[in-house]
């Protein structure tokens, strides 16, 4: 699944060798991505019940 290994880039992020201003930059690009990580994965979770509850 993309968001799983989109979460894996998340926590291989690294800071060193950024300005002040890169790290900001890219801690909110960071946060933005984790919260579509966490968005899809609960979307998959749901859609693999999904038929279940509409027979």
């Amino acid at each position: 699944m993309l968001a799983t290994r989109l979460s894996g880039v998340l926590e291989a992020a690294d800071e060193r060798g950024l300005t002040s201003v890169q790290i900001a930059a890219r801690g909110q690009a960071l946060r933005e991505l984790d919260r579509a990580v966490r968005r899809a994965i609960v979307a998959a979770h749901h859609a693999i019940f999904e038929p279940l509850r509409n027979p």
